[in-house]
């Protein structure tokens, strides 16, 4: 891979990515409130026709 990656260097250009941040993504911030924490809870929220 590295190699491949060298051989391309006169178009490619390869950047390094922060690592993934869950508490930095506002959306998983919102789904980790509305997800059931346990099956009786998923199973209410289904039963009530919520999902």
């Amino acid at each position: 891979m590295v190699r491949s990656i060298f051989d391309q260097r006169q178009w490619l250009v390869v950047e390094r990515l922060p690592p993934y941040a869950y508490g930095l993504n506002p959306v998983e911030q919102v789904r980790a409130n509305l997800c059931p924490d346990t099956i009786s809870e998923a199973t209410e929220v289904v039963d009530e026709g919520l999902c």
